[in-house]
């Protein structure tokens, strides 16, 4: 009998019973490599999860950061973000409502990209763009205040066009684990490479508080127009090394990211490739 078949209490102890002992099996073996090599667990925590999702850190510290300067914009800028005596209410909300577009549009067209053309390609496109909307949301400019606020709503867009992609891109990635081979464990694989995006947010926060003891020298307001441009723009620029890292890696070090979806294909009468197995989702899921 198949173990799912089983009577709930039956499968929940058989359950248990697989889990423990994997993971005494990987306490042994946590074990036998801190006695080889007090520093490998942390090697291997970066190679399959920090690298995994970097993406995901990339995106954290930036997305974030667009809400962590608000309050500084509003406090310099109030007639643009908070009286809108110079630009209007539906400008000052274009930072915002652009995001979840680019977002959507990203997660739709990437997801399509790395099915069709492959995981690699996807993964490499979407740094690209993530490359590009940094680099817009450090020089954006306009030649009027509320043309300023415009350009920012745009690059944080194409910026948010490159996320949505990375959520599809990073997600798979974590399940798939060329890596490891690891199937077991594809929702600690997804859990931990989605948990860089905290990492990313909790980065910027660094940053933007060390951004203002250098330009500003301190936290306290009032703030000038000047030490504020210097902090949120050094402030989006700062994450652009950890970005060329990331492309470096994908293009150079990301050889056999394709490799599942290649055997996948293969295998079309049962990964969901088909009519068949898409109306069998459709029906059972």
């Amino acid at each position: 009998m198949f173990w799912a078949d089983l009577p709930t209490g039956q499968r929940i102890r058989w359950a248990k019973k697989q889990s423990d002992a994997i993971v005494r099996e990987e306490l042994a073996a946590l074990g036998t490599g801190l006695k080889k090599d007090p520093l490998q667990p942390a090697r291997d925590y970066f190679r399959l999860y920090v690298v995994t999702g970097i993406g995901l850190f990339v995106e954290g510290y930036t997305l974030f950061s667009v809400c962590n300067i608000t309050p500084l914009l509003q406090a310099v800028w109030p007639q643009c973000w908070k009286n809108y005596q110079v630009c209007t209410q539906n400008w000052g909300a274009t930072v915002d409502c652009p995001e979840i577009v680019g977002i959507i549009c990203g997660q739709i067209t990437v997801g399509i990209i790395g099915d069709w053309i492959g995981r690699r390609w996807g993964m490499i496109q979407d740094a690209i763009i993530v490359l590009i909307g940094t680099i817009l949301l450090t020089a954006m400019w306009g030649t009027s205040l509320q043309g300023w606020v415009i350009m920012y709503g745009f690059s944080v867009m194409i910026y948010s066009f490159g996320v949505g992609g990375e959520y599809t891109m990073t997600g798979t990635r974590a399940m798939e684990d060329g890596a490891t081979g690891d199937k077991l464990h594809r929702g600690r694989n997804v859990l931990l490479a989605f948990l860089m995006q905290g990492w990313g947010q909790l980065a910027n926060q660094v940053v933007l508080l060390l951004c203002l003891l250098i330009f500003h020298g301190g936290g306290n307001p009032p703030y000038t127009p000047l030490s504020t441009q210097w902090t949120f723009r050094v402030s989006f620029a700062a994450v652009g090394l950890v970005i060329l890292w990331m492309i470096y890696h994908r293009i150079y070090r990301l050889k056999f990211a394709d490799d599942t979806l290649r055997k996948s294909k293969k295998r079309a009468n049962v990964t969901g490739y088909d009519k068949q197995s898409l109306h069998l989702t459709f029906t059972h899921y």
